[in-house]
């Protein structure tokens, strides 16, 4: 359902993708000790199985790193009023689960959905939320990010905030990143 997949992008959601990879880990076995290279998405399902699977996760290396991409795009490309029907679906009167969100990597635009969002915030890294499935889960491997200094989708000083986050929320003590 992303990128080269099968699937509809419209019908996953973080759970479904950070289930696939872990069946993937499952399938190599659990005396592998696998490196982890993820680019966009990618890189945040990554970290989440590093911090998940630390028995089989010896680094994670990301590209172009769209870590908390969900919440992000929820406060950053949704209008306030697509916000307030997500929100108050009922008192809205509106049934819309999903908004068009364009990129400049894509030719068409994706479809946002509710479920997809909210899947998100199991799973968030840089923003506070004590319910996450990673709240208190420690990441134990190395992890280098590489990103471009110049990129206008994902600026550059997410990684910083990342990389902050990873630190002081996941105890994480082995962090790189080359710009």
């Amino acid at each position: 359902g992303h990128g080269q997949s099968s699937g509809h992008f419209i019908d996953c959601t973080m759970h479904d993708w950070i289930a696939d990879a872990s069946d993937m880990l499952d399938y190599i076995g659990q005396d592998s000790n696998v490196i982890l290279i993820g680019s966009s998405l990618g890189s945040w399902i990554s970290l989440v199985l590093a911090m998940q699977r630390p028995d089989v996760i010896t680094a994670v290396i990301g590209i172009g790193s769209a870590i908390d991409f969900t919440s992000d795009t929820y406060n950053t490309k949704l209008t306030e009023q697509q916000r307030k029907i997500w929100e108050n679906p009922v008192q809205t009167s509106s049934t819309s689960n999903a908004f068009e969100i364009s990129s400049p990597y894509l030719d068409n635009a994706y479809p946002f959905t509710r479920e997809l969002y909210q899947s998100g915030n199991d799973y968030l890294i840089c923003q506070d939320n004590h319910l996450s499935k990673i709240a208190h889960r420690e990441l134990r491997c190395p992890v280098r990010f590489l990103h471009g200094d110049e990129d206008d989708v994902i600026p550059y000083t997410k990684i910083y905030d990342t990389a902050d986050a990873l630190q002081s929320k996941h105890s994480a003590t082995d962090i790189a990143i080359k710009l």
